[in-house]
């Protein structure tokens, strides 16, 4: 069965499916109408769903045809593509104003979606019958903005109506009521648009074929049915407005077809005919070419077949040369004659591009290009010729070339040996510049190793952020072999130490400035926390779209515990392992705050042992230096956790304490110094003389009270030893300056900048 006679026979292949699927939609609309109205509980996620797919296929239609080649793109096509996006704009902002939406402007409403909803079919309508009453022809790149501009200005200036000036509109739908005359009309003006294109349709297929008239005539008989079925609701939620989103999909599905196939496949298809046209011409010019060749050798002709045929070989020739003007290479016949010589019978133009070497030359001797070769190249390139020759078989090599002007260039030659009847090969073969490609691959192959080589963990993932490339390293870091990791986000990874926001900002960072580099806390595949240093960075591709991620981390978690290291050292006592007069600093600095903050009480207190020198001469350092790590231990176990106790050095201490904890344990700390303490089996005893400095309105200073707790501890000492006395300001100058010149001879002063003394 064939379709109507008079239907263009250009037409014929696509109208059988063109008149079948509207058919079966006929058949559909028509079993839609004969329903009764059905509400369905909710059918709002099934619209958005549907509304949605057809917003896609409409950016579709504007992709493929405002994408294609400006040599296979028509005017009218260009119009389409405008068209659709506008279509596509209208459509969003009409899902954006369905009720329950979040509102744009303006609250979602019924109406509102409605409005939004006739604009973009009347754009549709009129975009189509714009493209169709204009003639079929070539637009070029200069002439396609304006039309897009004018749609995007149209659509701006809907949207600027009908958001900031709807009490202008007129009323199309009213809650309670249903639709007004207004809509009512608008969607017989609309039917009667798509109508008019569908006739416009049909009397193009009776012309000879410029475009798919089949889809764009299923696409507006489709769009006419949906808004005859859609102007039959009574209701928001009716299977009528479900349906109306089913039918505006289909016409997507048409219209993006009938653009596909006119502005990419059937130009591909085109020039692939065209370079099959190509080759079968070169081809038969070689062939033509080679019996003309052997003619001329053979034959005794009158001097005017002669010319005759002389004249014929050149027009043939100037055919090949005006087809290999055309290819990158160099087309080229060689003969190798039985007498050893070698020239060149035929010479594209591009040869002395190419290879460097005067054209006229090489067709007199191919010596001259044979001399330009390295000696490894040229031996390579007479042993695979001679091979080809003996076993009458294609030549495939590349060989390097010294070009006067570009440096090295790597040279690739195809070429077919043909025995001659009087001795002698005569080659047909290519020739072109691989070094791009040939640098490429090099590269390439460089990467590979160092992608396997480089001691740091590298990843590469894809746009969704899915492995899709790990080195060696990042198996040694992390655990994980590649099996176990590709495909899958670097999550798994994750130590659950960084917050979501962590992460958002890197991808932030990543979109904004195509790179990022910081410290990220992991887990190994052991379950091992440790650190890493994290540099990542975007691939683009030449849309600047975002195909892949790269990322390199090396593990830091051994510098991290050597900085740990280094900062305890600075800051504690290595004996004792008690704060140092750094350490102890920083922290009465940060007492006196608080303290003049919430108004809480803070004492200082100097602790010096008493009977030490005479321990330490008698049996050594190292017995001196356990007792002293025993005391500091005691000390440890007498304060509170909030409270600290330093080592100002030799047998010195200090303790400081938060008064807001009752009593201070100063009788505890004298008692538990003056126990025994046993080392290597002696008993030793020692005692404490303490200086006790509170934190006063006029000596908020660090060393105004490691000062005055100094001095009260010397005054310890010389009222006996062993006890502890707090400093007195009340006392008379002359006792706090003979406290003060004893404290001066014992101790050097805490430092102002926060370092230990030499």
């Amino acid at each position: 069965m064939m379709p109507p006679a008079a239907i263009h026979p250009s037409h014929q292949p696509e109208a059988w499916f063109t008149l079948i699927a509207l058919a079966l939609l006929a058949l559909l609309w028509l079993a839609l109408l004969a329903l009764p109205p059905i509400f369905p509980p909710s059918s709002l996620p099934l619209q958005i769903g549907l509304e949605t797919l057809g917003i896609v296929f409409a950016t579709l239609i504007f992709a493929v045809a405002w994408s294609a080649p400006s040599a296979s793109t028509s005017r009218n096509a260009c119009i389409l593509a405008g068209t659709f996006l506008g279509v596509a704009l209208l459509s969003f902002s009409h899902l954006l104003s369905l009720p329950g939406m979040p509102g744009i402007v303006t609250p979602g409403s019924f109406e509102k979606a409605i409005n939004f909803w006739l604009a973009a079919q009347l754009l549709a309508a009129s975009g189509l019958l714009a493209a169709l009453w204009l003639p079929w022809q070539q637009a070029s790149l200069s002439q396609r903005w304006p039309k897009l501009l004018a749609v995007l200005a149209l659509v701006a200036a809907i949207h600027a109506w009908l958001l900031w000036a709807p009490h202008t509109v007129p009323r199309t739908y009213i809650e309670g009521v249903g639709p007004t005359p207004v809509k009512q009309a608008l969607e017989a003006l609309l039917v009667g648009l798509y109508l008019l294109v569908v006739l416009r349709l049909v009397w193009l297929w009776r012309r000879p074929r410029a475009f798919n008239v089949g889809g764009l005539l299923g696409a507006a008989a489709a769009m006419a049915m949906g808004v005859a079925l859609f102007a039959q609701y009574a209701g928001a939620n009716e299977l009528f407005s479900v349906c109306d989103h089913l039918f505006h999909l289909l016409p997507y599905l048409f219209l993006y077809r009938a653009l596909f196939v006119e502005t990419l496949l059937t130009p591909h298809q085109a020039l692939q005919a065209r370079t099959l046209e190509l080759e079968q011409a070169r081809a038969n010019l070689e062939r033509e070419h080679l019996r003309l060749q052997n003619a001329l050798d053979a034959s005794q002709i009158e001097i005017s077949e002669r010319k005759q045929a002389q004249a014929e070989r050149e027009a043939l020739t100037r055919q090949l040369s005006d087809l290999a003007a055309n290819v990158p290479g160099v087309l080229f016949s060689y003969l190798h004659g039985p007498d050893g010589g070698h020239h060149c019978d035929y010479l594209s133009q591009r040869a002395e591009a190419v290879c460097g070497v005067a054209r006229g030359l090489l067709q007199v001797d191919v010596s001259h290009l044979m001399a330009r070769l390295r000696t490894r190249d040229r031996l390579r390139l007479m042993r695979a010729m001679a091979e080809a020759e003996l076993l009458g078989g294609p030549v495939h090599t590349t060989f390097r070339l010294p070009h006067p002007e570009r440096g090295l260039r790597w040279i690739e030659i195809s070429a077919q040996p043909h025995h001659q009847p009087g001795g002698g090969v005569l080659w047909h073969g290519y020739a072109q510049d691989v070094t791009r490609a040939h640098t490429d691959q090099e590269w390439l192959r460089l990467s590979d190793k160092v992608f396997e080589a480089s001691q740091s963990g590298i990843f590469v993932t894809d746009a969704r952020r899915r492995l899709v490339k790990v080195n060696p390293a990042f198996t040694e870091i992390t655990g994980y072999p590649p099996d176990e990791v590709l495909g899958r986000s670097p999550k798994l990874l994750g130590s659950g130490q960084h917050d979501p926001q962590f992460f958002t900002r890197m991808l932030d960072t990543l979109a904004q400035h195509g790179r990022w580099q910081g410290e990220v806390w992991n887990r190994r595949r052991s379950g091992e926390l440790y650190a890493q240093w994290l540099a990542a960075s975007c691939i683009r591709n030449e849309s600047s779209e975002i195909t892949h991620y790269l990322a390199v981390f090396t593990d830091i978690s051994g510098l991290k515990a050597h900085e740990q290291q280094l900062d305890h050292l600075a800051n504690h006592d290595m004996l004792t392992g008690l704060p140092n007069r750094r350490l102890l600093r920083d922290r009465l600095q940060q007492a006196i705050a608080y303290s003049q903050r919430n108004g809480s009480g803070l004492a200082v207190a100097v602790l010096d042992l008493d009977g030490f020198k005479p321990v330490n001469d008698a049996h050594g350092h190292a017995v001196g230096d356990k007792l002293l790590a025993e005391v500091a231990l005691r000390l440890r176990e007498v304060v509170r956790a909030d409270e600290t106790v330093a080592r100002l050095g030799g047998d010195e201490f200090v303790l400081l304490f938060r008064e807001n904890h009752g009593p201070l344990p100063l009788e505890r700390v004298l008692q538990t110094v003056q126990e025994p303490i046993w080392v290597n089996g002696l008993s030793l005893r020692v005692g404490a003389s303490v200086g006790l400095s509170r934190l006063r309105a006029d000596n908020a200073s660090v060393e105004q009270l490691l000062q005055e707790a100094d001095q009260a501890m010397y005054q310890a000492k010389s009222a006996g030893r062993n006890r502890c006395v707090t400093y007195n300001p009340s006392a008379s100058k002359q006792e706090r300056a003979e406290a003060a010149a004893g404290a001066a001879t014992r101790a050097p002063a805490l430092p102002h900048n926060g370092e230990t003394p030499p």
